[in-house]
């Protein structure tokens, strides 16, 4: 069995070094070890990288635990690996850790997801965790056996509903039969929601009692990062449970509320109560309207990596007007003042009273204008301009309301998520009040779509000149 290495690092290059030493000084070591660094503050060596045997990738922006991970998992499956373990940067692996794992993979090839039990790093090493158990219904999660020296008498192998993403080895038909991780939740619950999915395509979650990781988790008490944590924390335990074990509207409700109330209490327990409520209200919040990614505060972060140098899709924005005519001018120059090179503007002005198609081919003279004769209602005025953008042949089309603007890199934002993941269809975008920048008003009203996963339906080509010119 091949077995590749990630590593993610974020934070003291000293703990990631420590990281790769103990995977290097295993019984069984790694036939590869790659190290994503995850735009860090702290940049890692490349030439101490290279002495000590590793791929080194350092990314333009922090793309979170899953999305750091999942990069190390399409190299190393590139490279033949038939399981991939992902090890914290301030986790350590003990020496004979790695290869009681593999043999557990060779003996049963059910486990899809193996994990060692994980400890404190400083002594008495009491456990953090030896497996996790979540209660589908009421969405309580307990690691287990936290807090004690010694694991209780049990089977070697143990079935368990999740493990901590600490140390977690996963086999490559895992990977291949439920996908990698989820990049949406950013940061926690994406292993629980990978665990919860391999056991749903039939595979065991398990944890191998006599392997053992060490664990240098700092805990946060207070200031922006407890913040942030809490934030994280509660919209992704709703969404988790959402995701994989859908409920009808009162049995999420109260099983959200639950949940809630949960992260409530631990932020109570807190040293600056106010701020950790407030986090935990906007991931309620965020939660209820499935707004997930990095949050927009979090310095550096990333939905999806930068796209490849020189690679430039055709991107076309299709704005549809209908009188507003001064909202539309500001509509327009937002998307003037985007960040996407070669970004086509096609404005539709949907039978407006007021002179838009006018007053935007004078002060925009480079976006295409197209007038209706008469208004086609929101869909149907959209629809032109979408085949428009088609006609162009472009590989993604952003439809934006004429009362919006857009920020300059949004639409790079998108872009570069959907090239990221061509599973995905369509994104939308984070909308906030015009008048109140900092009031959330919706996660609709903008969207960006991929034309190879979206069929039009709706006008035709032949039902344009009639209606347009």
């Amino acid at each position: 069995m091949r077995i590749w290495a990630s590593v993610l690092h974020w934070g003291k290059p000293e703990d990631t070094w420590a990281a790769v030493a103990s995977l290097r000084a295993s019984e069984r070591p790694p036939d590869g070890i790659l190290v994503i660094d995850n735009a860090a503050e702290k940049a890692l060596d490349p030439l101490r990288a290279r002495e000590a045997g590793v791929e080194l990738h350092r990314e333009c922006a922090n793309l979170g635990f899953a999305g750091g991970h999942n990069r190390a998992i399409v190299h190393a499956l590139d490279r033949g690996a038939d399981a991939v373990l992902l090890l914290n940067n301030d986790a350590t692996l003990a020496p004979r850790a790695l290869g009681f794992l593999e043999r557990a993979l060779e003996e049963d090839p059910s486990i899809g997801i193996l994990a060692p039990c994980v400890r404190d790093a400083s002594p008495p090493h009491r456990i953090q965790s030896a497996g996790i158990r979540l209660h589908i219904g009421s969405g309580r999660m307990r690691l287990r056996h936290h807090g004690r020296e010694a694991l209780p008498p049990g089977p070697e192998i143990e079935d368990v509903d999740a493990v901590s993403g600490a140390a977690i080895l996963v086999t490559r038909a895992a990977i291949e039969r439920v996908g990698l991780l989820r990049p949406e939740y950013f940061a926690y619950f994406e292993e629980v929601d990978w665990c919860l999915r391999a056991r749903a395509a039939g595979l065991r979650v398990a944890l191998h009692r006599g392997a053992e990781a060490r664990h240098r988790a700092r805990a946060v008490r207070g200031g922006e990062g407890a913040a942030r944590t809490a934030y994280y924390a509660t919209r992704n335990h709703i969404r988790c449970l959402d995701r994989n074990a859908p409920r009808g509207p009162v049995q999420r409700a109260i099983r959200a509320a639950g949940v809630a109330a949960l992260n409530l209490l631990f932020a109570l327990r807190g040293p600056e109560r106010g701020a950790l409520l407030a986090a935990v209200r906007e991931g309620i919040r965020d939660a209820r309207r499935r707004v997930f990614g990095p949050h927009p505060d979090h310095p550096g972060a990333r939905f999806a990596p930068p796209l490849p140098e020189g690679s430039a899709p055709r991107v076309a924005a299709v704005v549809l007007a209908w009188n507003r005519l001064s909202d539309t001018l500001k509509c327009l120059e937002s998307l003037a003042a985007a960040k996407t090179p070669g970004l086509e503007v096609i404005l539709v002005d949907n039978a407006s009273r007021e002179p838009v198609a006018s007053a935007v081919r004078e002060r925009f003279p480079n976006v295409r204008v197209i007038v209706n004769a008469e208004n086609l209602g929101y869909a149907g005025g959209n629809n032109v301009g979408l085949r428009h953008a088609l006609a162009l042949e472009a590989d993604y089309v952003f439809v934006l309301n004429n009362d919006a603007v857009v920020a300059p890199d949004a639409i790079d934002e998108l872009v570069r998520l959907l090239e990221h993941d061509t599973a995905v269809a369509a994104v939308g975008a984070r909308v906030m009040q015009y008048e109140v920048p900092d009031r959330m008003y919706g996660a609709v009203g903008t969207l960006a779509y991929n034309p190879r996963l979206i069929h039009l339906e709706g006008l035709h080509a032949d039902d344009l000149e009639p209606f347009s010119r």
